[in-house]
């Protein structure tokens, strides 16, 4: 773990943009399961090293993926970071909010198995509404993931925004 992960796992954006003055590859640099800073924050809720990541030239580490395909939007939708995932929406655009992992899930397919409808309010909001309908590897909707986790709110969030509540066998 180098500096710019500590920052990023503490919440230390102060630390962040003295890093990306002094030695900026070190926010770029993946730990051994390709986590980056980015994913770090994205997955402590620290929002606000998001923003200093994008304002800082790291800007494409808030798309990049770890070793199984995660960007940073899948680990904060799996932890319930809402915010994050707006920051995302907002400095990286919804591409960075739509993006399957190597299961083919999208951070609304985790928000749903999780049960964060707040995350799946923010991922429509910022744009990636497509991905409250993808399917993943396994053929799998976030509205059949929330079903099978017991999540009636997310479910509920789904049926607003349009998704299709009907599933063929």
């Amino acid at each position: 773990m180098n500096l710019a992960h500590l920052a990023a796992l503490r919440g230390h954006s102060n630390c962040l943009e003295a890093i990306a003055e002094l030695a900026a590859p070190l926010l770029s640099t993946p730990l051994k399961e390709g986590a980056l800073p980015a994913h770090l924050a994205a997955m402590c809720g620290q929002h606000a090293c998001l923003t200093t990541l994008s304002q800082s030239g790291a800007q494409q580490t808030l798309c990049a993926t770890n070793s199984k395909g995660q960007t940073p939007a899948h680990l904060a939708a799996r932890k319930g970071h809402a915010l994050c995932l707006k920051v995302l929406g907002e400095c990286a655009g919804a591409i960075a909010l739509k993006k399957a992992d190597e299961t083919g899930a999208t951070p609304a397919h985790v928000a749903a198995r999780h049960g964060h409808e707040e995350c799946l309010r923010a991922l429509q909001e910022a744009g990636a509404t497509e991905s409250l309908q993808a399917i993943d590897n396994d053929g799998a909707t976030p509205a059949q993931l929330a079903i099978s986790n017991g999540h009636e709110g997310c479910l509920c969030v789904l049926e607003e925004f349009g998704a299709c509540l009907v599933f063929d066998e």
